[in-house]
């Protein structure tokens, strides 16, 4: 059976897994989806570059990483936006 990822390179098939696995933790409820504009419209003032988990995933699936490089610099992008 095919499914969504079989087209995707493989470092691309395991940071999509990545990314569900830590959708499914709880401590990651904040990083999952973009911020709410409209119910936090100062955030994109003060955090120039946001990044979330969602986000990740679609350019995973659009394919629009071509490095495992690429790819770390939005993880990356999460944990340097909250601190």
């Amino acid at each position: 059976t095919k499914t969504k990822l079989d087209h995707l390179p493989e470092f691309l098939r395991k940071a999509f897994r990545l990314t569900e696995d830590l959708m499914a933790k709880e401590e990651s409820y904040y990083f999952r989806e973009p911020v709410d504009r409209n119910m936090y419209p100062d955030y994109y003032m003060v955090i120039p570059n946001p990044m979330d988990l969602t986000t990740i995933q679609k350019k995973i699936l659009d394919q629009k990483y071509a490095s495992v490089d690429e790819l770390a610099t939005d993880f990356n992008l999460i944990y340097a936006n909250c601190t």
